[in-house]
């Protein structure tokens, strides 16, 4: 690997620990396309098809500011899973946009359940990127 990084700064492990996350962005992609459908539209006329790719975007900046404000300091969080809380709690959202409930309350709520319900467990072969977070020799192992 090429990188304009001090070795003072990273060690070669951990250059090769950071390279291996690179796969996480690759993962939130590939979960953005499944779930939410950024690359596929239901109509063929342009205007249609802009505004309904910024709906789904706005859609998923709402989703990942509320997984950034539910789990996204822990690094054992989970994306898929906190997906999963956003799709069963989607509806307290909606009650929430229309004024019947408080955002706060809603807010906390999601932020509780994915911050008690998005975890991945630690396992032995392949280590889970959070595990290389914390210790860089697991991967090159």
């Amino acid at each position: 690997m090429l990188t304009n990084v001090d070795g003072s700064v990273l060690t070669a492990r951990q250059v090769v620990a950071l390279m291996r996350f690179r796969w996480q962005i690759e993962l939130l992609w590939k979960l953005w396309k499944q779930e939410a459908k950024i690359d596929t539209w239901r109509t063929s006329l342009p205007q249609r098809i802009l505004t309904e790719m910024y709906a789904k975007l706005l859609g998923l900046l709402i989703d990942h500011w509320v997984t950034l404000q539910g789990c996204w300091s822990d690094p054992r969080r989970s994306l898929f899973k906190a997906r999963q809380v956003m799709q069963w709690t989607v509806s307290w959202l909606v009650l929430a946009i229309r004024g019947e409930v408080a955002w706060e309350l809603v807010l906390a709520w999601m932020g509780s359940s994915m911050g008690s319900n998005c975890w991945v467990d630690r396992r032995h072969k392949p280590p889970s990127a959070f595990q290389q977070l914390a210790d860089p020799n697991l991967s090159c192992s």
